[in-house]
């Protein structure tokens, strides 16, 4: 019955995903059957649908206790356990206790739900450990997950400028989920009796980028210049800076044959065109700033 009636609960939303009768089902459970795992990771989920932190708490320390000696009949992972007990801690504002649960989970050598990296990410930002956020995003790209805007934010704001462009690059319109604490069957992390569960929000990626270039984009020619290697020739270098000093020309048309020069001759002309950003002229720092950045930027 305690079975049937987990699964059964499943299919209910907020605010409460459980009948009033629940609680009692699965206690009684309990009762008839101590090692019932659907008891009690049923009892687990209601406590926290019904924000009984302590009993939660209590309930998930139980099951690790008993994992992974008898874990015969348990869907939950140890993973998804010690997650779903950080979790908890934090919500009743013990930081230190859930850090300790966090820590314990070996991302490299465990088996992650993605609902459980993606809460463990939630979970690290609060407790600002960045390196640890960044490991739960990049655990979900390794499996083939795509949380791209997100993980742009979080490489955006460890100064990781390149990386966070290719984040947002690659969640192309339909091409990213945000939505992994909405898949967890159980729904731990979503739904409790105060709140409905949260929909996905729409992100406009080009917006995104934008932004992404105008606050990393010195940075990023910064970078790209430290690691240029290419030299020109003098052939080319002649053509460069002829092409250069056309991008101050009274004529639109030659300033933007002179772009277009630049462009063919590529990156290794960028010795030259960097002289543009001091440049006095609006046009100039424009036109090369943008070159700049398109060969700073280009894989």
């Amino acid at each position: 019955w305690a079975a049937r009636l987990l699964e059964y609960t499943r299919r209910f939303s907020s605010p409460r995903p459980h009948l009033p009768e629940t609680r009692q089902l699965f206690a009684r459970a309990r009762e008839l059957k101590p090692e019932s795992w659907p008891a009690l990771e049923g009892m687990i989920r209601v406590a926290i649908h019904d924000i009984d932190l302590a009993e939660a708490a209590t309930l998930c320390r139980e099951a690790l206790a008993r994992l992974p000696a008898s874990s015969a009949g348990a869907s939950w992972t140890l993973p998804h356990l010690r997650t779903v007990l950080a979790y908890v801690l934090m919500e009743s504002g013990d930081r230190e206790g859930a850090a300790r649960e966090l820590e314990s989970i070996d991302l490299a050598r465990n088996e992650i739900e993605p609902w459980d990296a993606w809460k463990g990410s939630e979970l690290w930002e609060a407790l600002g450990r960045e390196d640890r956020v960044l490991a739960c995003l990049e655990r979900l790209v390794e499996d083939g997950f795509r949380p791209g805007p997100r993980l742009a934010a979080v490489y955006e704001k460890a100064g990781r400028w390149e990386d966070a462009l290719r984040a947002i690059d690659r969640a192309a319109p339909g091409n990213y989920d945000e939505t992994f604490l909405l898949r967890d069957p159980d729904r731990i992390f979503v739904v409790n009796a105060r709140a409905a569960a949260p929909g996905p929000t729409p992100v406009d990626l080009a917006k995104l980028r934008e932004g992404l270039l105008e606050r990393g984009g010195d940075a990023m020619i910064r970078n790209f210049l430290a690691r240029l290697r290419e030299a020109m020739n003098a052939d080319e270098e002649r053509r460069a800076r002829a092409a250069f000093e056309k991008l101050g020309d009274d004529a639109i048309a030659e300033r933007d044959n002179g772009t277009e020069e630049l462009r063919r001759l590529g990156p290794k002309c960028a010795p030259v065109v960097k002289a543009g950003l001091e440049s006095r002229d609006p046009e100039i720092r424009r036109r090369s700033r943008a070159l700049l950045l398109t060969w700073a930027t280009s894989r």
